[in-house]
């Protein structure tokens, strides 16, 4: 059992009109994803030459079939069809997940790169402000010895400052702030 509709008008002679020709073309371009063959366009434009065979000796024209309903007479055939359909539908379910998921993990990875590259040139002037200033700093300092000294004693320091290591310079570890301090002082009151 099919059950369907027909759409016509009465036509004088054979002609096919060019509405109908691009019709055709558009059809034939346009090739969706189909649970069943009798819901195919192109499979129904087939059949509506055919039916326009017959008609046209009569002055009618069919312009459309549209398949409303299918009810095959073998159950089994419709079970069949039920879960070719539903498998179909399924398929077409997790094919929709899988893109939105990829789409998603796309805007993700293009929202890090940009936040990567952002914060890259971000560290990048940072640098340069902070070795600006270093180097106006140097060449304020160079000037005068005492500064260079002071200078000198504080990056010592820092660079000494929480190592794991002892250094000696010369004296025990407990006097090293003295000794440094006092070979500084003596070599500017030198100068």
């Amino acid at each position: 059992c099919l059950s369907t509709s027909l759409e016509g008008e009465v036509v004088s002679g054979e002609e096919e009109t060019k509405a109908e020709a691009e019709e055709e073309a558009q059809a034939a371009k346009v090739k969706p994803v189909m649970s069943s063959p009798l819901f195919d366009p192109m499979g129904l434009k087939s059949v509506v030459k055919s039916a326009n065979l017959v008609t046209n000796s009569y002055g009618v024209r069919i312009i459309s079939i549209n398949v409303v309903a299918a009810v095959p007479a073998d159950p089994d055939l419709m079970n069949s069809l039920a879960q070719g359909a539903v498998a179909a539908a399924e398929a077409q379910k997790y094919e929709t997940v899988a893109r939105g998921r990829a789409s998603a993990a796309q805007i993700e990875a293009t929202g890090a790169a940009e936040a990567n590259i952002i914060s890259a040139k971000g560290d990048a002037a940072a640098e340069l402000l902070r070795a600006e200033g270093a180097r106006k700093a140097a060449d304020l300092v160079s000037g005068n010895d005492l500064a260079v000294k002071t200078q000198l004693i504080d990056k010592t320091g820092a660079a000494i400052q929480g190592a794991k290591a002892t250094m000696f310079f010369g004296a025990d570890a407990t006097n090293l702030g003295s000794v440094m301090a006092q070979t500084a002082v003596a070599t500017m009151a030198d100068k």
